[in-house]
């Protein structure tokens, strides 16, 4: 299974919303400020590590796609809901969500509505003082012509990994471990629901679920960094039905040695190892439910 870097096939940018921009700046810096990090289990190798094991909502859209599955646009999150998110780390979580919405959208093409939220997204990002690094004026552009998404991929790369590390200069790397889970959170939504409208899911697209279990414990580990933080305590409680739903699910992997190739213009870390995926339909249901809990949760979007 091809596991593809965070950092370079991320197609969503950084956020914040509504309310005054020095205002959120201000409050984020006191919240690190003030923030009893753990990084006594963890390293800041280990983190990146992590990162680069999380995949990109892209891959997960990407098979929806191949199998024939519709679009559904009344799965995204809604637009409107985006000047309701006061905390910084709110913004962050929900950028996420909103870039994998976006690569959802692209990966089907529908520019339409990729144009709206590429608007959302570009006022998150300037929220957070973070907008500087992406050409949204090009993105636009690119994403009004359908043949664009590997060079619209490419322009997001660079722009997500120009602001990975400035963020981590500023010691805000906990900005980008929100905007990873959010992410991750929304892909894995939309593909439940997706499939559960499948009279007969293609096994492929289960194992992909069962896959997330390994994915899961990873992004444990990262938010586990910032548990002295109420916002993430409670991230890490809402994790724990999502963790019991993967718990009966095994996975074998056949060890292969990954390789670092150019594809398409986007430095890959192709891994040849094979996972064999046991995965049930009552613990797919579990994980469903999980799932849609977390992402309530995060958007504070009715289910």
């Amino acid at each position: 299974m091809r596991r593809i870097i965070m950092c370079c096939c991320v197609v969503y940018l950084a956020g914040c919303s509504g309310g005054d921009d020095g205002q959120v700046t201000a409050q984020l810096d006191s919240l690190i400020q003030n923030m009893d990090i753990d990084t006594s289990t963890i390293s800041n190798d280990v983190v990146d590590d992590i990162v680069k094991t999380v995949p990109s909502p892209l891959v997960m859209s990407s098979f929806l796609e191949s199998t024939g599955a519709q679009f559904s646009q009344t799965l995204l999150h809604d637009l409107d809901m985006s000047d309701d998110y006061a905390s910084a780390f709110e913004m962050a979580s929900n950028l996420g969500v909103y870039g994998a919405d976006l690569g959802y959208i692209n990966v089907y093409k529908k520019n339409h509505i990729a144009v709206e939220y590429l608007n959302v997204i570009k006022r998150l990002a300037d929220g957070l003082k973070v907008g500087q690094f992406f050409d949204f004026k090009t993105m636009k552009r690119m994403t009004s012509n359908q043949d664009n998404l590997d060079s619209l991929i490419n322009i997001t790369t660079r722009g997500f990994e120009d602001m990975d590390s400035y963020l981590k200069d500023k010691n805000r790397g906990v900005i980008s471990a929100l905007i990873l889970y959010g992410g991750w959170t929304e892909a894995l939504y939309i593909a439940t629901q997706v499939i559960s409208s499948m009279p007969d899911p293609p096994e492929d697209l289960m194992d992909r679920i069962g896959e997330q279990k390994m994915v899961l414990d990873n992004l444990e580990a990262l938010l586990s960094v910032y548990k002295q933080q109420p916002y993430f305590q409670e991230l890490l409680t809402k994790m724990a039905p999502m963790k019991e739903a993967f718990a009966g699910v095994e996975i074998s992997v056949e060890e292969a040695e990954s390789t670092l190739e150019e594809i398409d213009g986007v430095l890959t870390v192709v891994d040849h190892s094979k996972s064999n995926v046991a995965i049930t339909p009552n613990q797919f249901n579990g994980i469903t439910v999980a799932i849609k809990n977390i992402r309530t949760h995060l958007t504070k979007q009715a289910p």
